[in-house]
């Protein structure tokens, strides 16, 4: 609507905020939206003087990028834990599992 009556098309969305903030993993696809966007923006920003918030938009962008770098590492950290947690459990059970055949063929 702003860009056929001539007005200026502002760039609104805001990511700085969620910088400081734990993350939720359903935010990916948020960011990820935002990241193309402005994206878009930036692009359409070079097509015509209508887009004057490239500067935000490039911000917006950059934000984004690290946010979803963090949210990725942050899966990719708690899935290597959980297999972890998983691996010393089995090696625990293992290790049990052993002493009691141990004291078993002590008993005999």
């Amino acid at each position: 609507r702003a860009m056929s009556s001539g007005d200026p098309v502002p760039f609104t969305f805001r990511v700085s905020h969620h910088l400081q903030t734990n993350l939720r993993p359903g935010l990916l696809r948020y960011f990820e939206d935002i990241h193309k966007a402005a994206e878009l923006y930036v692009w359409l920003s070079l097509q015509s003087d209508l887009f004057v918030n490239a500067d935000q938009a490039e911000k917006a962008k950059e934000e984004c990028r690290q946010l979803i770098e963090r949210l990725l590492y942050d899966r990719k950290s708690s899935r290597t834990l959980r297999r972890f947690e998983k691996e010393a459990r089995g090696k625990e059970k293992k290790k049990h599992k052993h002493e009691r055949r141990m004291s078993r063929s002590d008993m005999k």
